[in-house]
């Protein structure tokens, strides 16, 4: 029971009311306070500030309802109300009615525009939503009106984070550690700026300092995990991840990235239930958009397609700007052939938000094309990802032509220019180089863009067009590289052999390359006893490829010492009858010089444009059979088809 006596409006004026329930608010008596306001208001006193009293003392004494109602009420009663104003805004900012706390928040600053809290708080808001400029302009207006914030310094180092301006970011990070050197968070964010930029040691020198200060900080753990999983130190990461997750159970960021160390050491079951986790700890926030797209990848990875389709989807309902969802989306149903509907999203990749933004052309050439008419315009066309996608995506440029287009400009990696300088449709072609400078052109336009912004309704031909073939070995080339070849039978190589050109490895930076390649050319021992072939090493290497030690006498002819760029692999693939590669760029390169193609694929994550299953592809008809692992690691049956396949070819003088 409360000792005070109840109020009855015999005993004192409304002001008097108001300031004993201000002076109860003040010393945090806000159960009497609220106890006083309910009696008045019982009574019959209405007026604006105290509802707005009564307001701020039920949302102390967690009653949310009860604050908005009140809040709406002072509201009511006097719509110039600056404090209902702002403290409702706060107040659906924590609900997470967002469109309605954004409403209220411009609605206060009108009404107290100095007001540095409430711009800071707006700021927070607007990142959460992805307004990043006005964000940006709030957080300045709260610094200008309260520099020495050292909270809104570091948030406002955050938002300029996430939009990649991390000299900007660290400066406010270290000013507001200079103001609060003592703030955990602080620490844990600029640590994990630091990482980014590949700053390793000051990075863990951050999260050890936010945990001397913070033993129990969750996130610092977290970040230190994903610091110790970037640099291979799965063992120490794992400890760190789950550290972490048992000091904040219900932190869905901490379990989103527990989620993901988990799926990338292929415990797949543990992972789908920590996603979950995360999921059901904040099932409406940006991070649970994240965690479903993460079990979108568990589910396409553990070859469950319609659970991986859901997943993308719903983490675009959940929040549409998050590009990483519709990116692997497009990428799932590429991998089922379904080109119309992916290529669309298939354009996140490139969006800046994304953590690793596909290149965009330089702005000053150009905006970039999205289907618009080009009759009679300049067009430039921007390498984008591998070599192997440039030769794959680059039979698309003959059609902007086809379209109108009165200059087509093909910028390429240095590797590719002397061979794309063949391509049909092209003004000029250009190499790629810091110093490269452009003119700007009507539309600017990525490479693997074209196909959706050209493609037309009707059968895979239409949307897959394939001109074989769409490059041509440079003439020069090919005769040096014929007397090459013709020089080694001379020296007693058997003129009748079959010229087969190997390339067992690809690129040891592409994210799944220690699946696709093999670790040891002695993978394809069961082809060295097949008579009757000269094998061809592509394989690019500094120094001679040495021939297999099982080869015995059979013929071997390494030239990937000798390669400069890819017109040079051109003009010996072109003179071969056969290919046989990993999956790599030698294998579109023969595709496109419409060479036969004999491809091996991975049976984990097989890249989405050799789809699921078939040993044929629509990309390169009638030149390219693929070769598949059944499942993981296992490259024993794939290459022994190989070798049945070769020894008919010898018998029958045919491959088919």
């Amino acid at each position: 029971m409360s000792q005070h006596p109840p109020f009855t409006t015999t005993t004192a004026t409304a002001d008097t009311l108001l300031l004993q329930i201000a002076a109860l608010v003040h010393g945090a008596g806000y159960e009497r306070g609220l106890q006083l306001a309910e009696i008045a208001i019982a009574q019959d006193l209405h007026c604006a500030n105290l509802y707005h009293l009564a307001g701020v003392c039920a949302v102390h004494l967690g009653l949310r309802q009860q604050a908005e109602d009140y809040w709406r009420l002072a509201l009511a009663a006097s719509p110039v109300h600056a404090g209902a104003h702002a403290n409702l805004a706060v107040l659906l900012h924590e609900l997470q009615r967002h469109e309605e706390a954004e409403a209220m928040y411009r609605s206060a600053l009108q009404l107290d525009a100095a007001n540095a809290y409430l711009h800071a708080r707006f700021a927070g808001l607007l990142a959460l939503r992805r307004q990043g400029l006005e964000a940006e302009h709030h957080y300045r207006r709260a610094l200008a009106l309260d520099p020495a914030d050292a909270a809104t310094q570091a948030n406002l180092g955050v938002l300029l984070t996430s939009a990649g301006r991390s000299a900007e970011a660290e400066q406010w990070y270290r000013q507001a550690l200079t103001l609060a050197p003592d703030n955990a968070a602080t620490h844990v964010n600029l640590g994990l700026l630091l990482a980014r930029q590949g700053q390793r040691q000051a990075a863990q020198q951050c999260y050890a300092r936010a945990l001397e200060l913070e033993p129990g900080n969750a996130s610092a753990f977290s970040n230190l995990g994903l610091l110790l999983e970037q640099h291979g130190n799965d063992e120490l990461a794992g400890q760190c991840h789950r550290k972490a997750a048992a000091l904040a159970p219900g932190s869905a960021d901490v379990l989103y990235s527990l989620g993901n160390f988990l799926a990338k050491i292929h415990q797949y079951q543990e992972a789908e239930q920590v996603y979950r986790q995360a999921i059901a700890a904040e099932p409406a926030s940006a991070i649970t958009a994240a965690a479903y797209t993460g079990l979108g990848v568990l589910h396409a990875d553990t070859l469950r397609a319609g659970e991986a389709e859901a997943s993308f989807r719903q983490a675009m309902l959940l929040d549409a700007t998050y590009p990483l969802a519709a990116t692997n989306l497009a990428v799932l149903l590429l991998q089922q052939g379904r080109y119309a509907e992916a290529w669309p999203y298939h354009e996140a990749r490139h969006d800046p938000l994304s953590p690793k933004p596909v290149a965009r052309p330089p702005v000053s050439c150009g905006p970039l094309w999205q289907g618009q008419d080009i009759r009679g315009k300049s067009v430039l066309v921007w390498p984008e990802q591998g070599l192997g996608d440039m030769l794959q995506f680059c039979r698309y440029v003959p059609l902007l032509k086809q379209r109108g287009a009165a200059q087509v400009t093909l910028v390429c990696y240095p590797e590719l220019h002397a061979l794309l300088s063949t391509l049909a449709g092209v003004d000029a072609c250009l190499r790629l180089s810091a110093d490269l400078s452009l003119p700007k052109h009507d539309y600017c336009v990525l490479t693997m863009s074209l196909p959706g912004y050209l493609q037309t309704a009707g059968p895979a031909a239409a949307i897959l067009p394939y001109l074989q073939p769409y490059l041509q070995a440079l003439p020069q080339r090919s005769a040096r590289w014929a007397r090459r070849l013709q020089d080694n039978q001379a020296s007693g190589s058997d003129p009748h052999k079959l010229r087969i050109g190997l390339a067992w490895k690809g690129n040891p930076s592409h994210a799944n390359d220690a699946e696709r390649s093999l670790d040891t050319l002695d993978r394809l021992a069961p082809l060295w006893s097949i008579p009757g072939i000269l094998w061809v090493s592509l394989q690019k290497n500094d120094t001679v490829q040495a021939a297999p030690a099982a080869l015995g006498q059979q013929a071997w002819l390494p030239l990937g010492h000798e390669l400069e760029d890819l017109a040079d692999t051109a003009a010996i693939v072109a003179t071969l009858d056969l290919v046989i590669c990993v999956d790599t760029s030698v294998a579109h390169l023969a595709g496109a010089l419409g060479k036969r193609c004999w491809t091996l694929l991975p049976a984990y994550k097989t890249d989405w444009r050799w789809l699921q299953a078939g040993h044929d592809t629509a990309w390169y008809p009638g030149t390219m059979r693929l070769f598949r692992q059944p499942y993981r690691s296992d490259w024993t049956s794939p290459v022994n088809e190989i070798a049945v396949k070769l020894r008919a070819w010898l018998v029958r003088g045919s491959p088919d």
